[in-house]
């Protein structure tokens, strides 16, 4: 083993040929966890610094729709929804996980007149550069969507978005209740489009290898990063990606994991009903192919606050 962590290629080649076993003797494959399991794995760091100031970066990347949308996807995406985000009673936009800000310059090129507009987002880096080319009238705050409550005490907004495909992070009773408190934040009448990953076609069994010579969102200068897929849970509940990260510099692996829920439109359509929303069309995003293995095009759930009872 210490052989292969010290030859990223050598270690990538057994990989690929006997799995992660073959490099690290006694580590589990994916497919064996449980769904409580692949629940209670580490998420993604997005909170940290450093990684924050390198998935800012992919970002901006204009070539790549790996983090944000290329600048013309996104115009493509908002014509799409204009008929229904410019209906609203008030254009006044709550936006959990907004990334750095491009949605909401995108809208103002696109002439929205946009009286009030609030952006959350847990990477400090991407918070800053939101903050640093806000228009007029816009507010970016920093931290958890999960803690939607407590960072944005306003009420009364027009419009939601959660973009990003960000509601496929969030387990069942954690997206219920953000839900919630997106409807109880919106109007009545009030507008909600979540982007969401497309329902897979199968099941998923897969590895990869990257070899990344100047860097990537996991590491600074050349490494490699064996990549694993699984789905856990009959029928597909969750897609579980584990990226260990190998380099001639490091002294020890890093390991990252991505799980991702998946949920049909039914689901999906429950749940907004649950937290007063009904749903008004359900739209196919342009261009947006998913990068998980078999899985359908993403979608846009749109939902129209209900009006409360007198």
């Amino acid at each position: 083993m210490e052989t292969l962590l010290s030859n990223p290629a050598q270690a990538g080649a057994a990989f690929m040929r006997g799995g992660i076993s073959a490099v690290f003797p006694g580590r589990a494959p994916l497919a064996s966890l449980s769904v409580p399991e692949a629940a209670a794995l580490a998420p993604m760091p997005y909170h940290d610094p450093v990684f924050s100031e390198r998935m800012l970066r992919l970002h901006l990347d204009t070539t790549t729709d790996e983090a944000s949308r290329r600048p013309e996807l996104v115009a493509a995406h908002l014509d799409l929804l204009a008929p229904f985000l410019l209906s609203s009673a008030r254009l006044e936009v709550l936006h959990p996980a907004c990334g750095p800000g491009l949605i909401a310059e995108a809208m103002v090129r696109a002439g929205w007149e946009v009286k009030r507009y609030v952006g959350v987002d847990i990477g400090p880096a991407t918070v800053r550069h939101a903050r640093d080319h806000a228009p007029p009238g816009f507010d970016y705050r920093h931290g958890d969507a999960r803690d939607l409550e407590q960072l944005v005490p306003e009420r009364d907004f027009g419009l939601a978005m959660l973009t990003y495909e960000t509601l496929n992070l969030f387990a069942h009773a954690d997206l219920r209740e953000l839900l919630a408190r997106v409807g109880d934040m919106l109007v009545d009448g009030g507008i909600f489009v979540a982007e969401c990953r497309g329902p897979l076609a199968g099941t998923i069994d897969q590895r990869r290898v990257h070899r990344y010579p100047k860097g990537s969102l996991f590491a600074d200068g050349p490494h490699v990063i064996l990549d694993e897929w699984a789905t856990i849970g009959s029928p597909p509940t969750v897609v579980v990606r584990r990226m260990t990260v190998l380099g001639s510099s490091r002294e020890r692996p890093e390991v990252y994991h991505s799980v991702i829920w998946s949920y049909s439109i039914g689901e999906l359509s429950g749940m907004f009903e649950e937290a007063g929303f009904d749903i008004v069309d359900v739209l196919a995003v342009p261009e947006a192919a998913s990068d998980v293995p078999d899985a359908v095009g993403n979608v846009f759930v749109v939902g129209r606050r209900r009006n409360r009872p007198a």
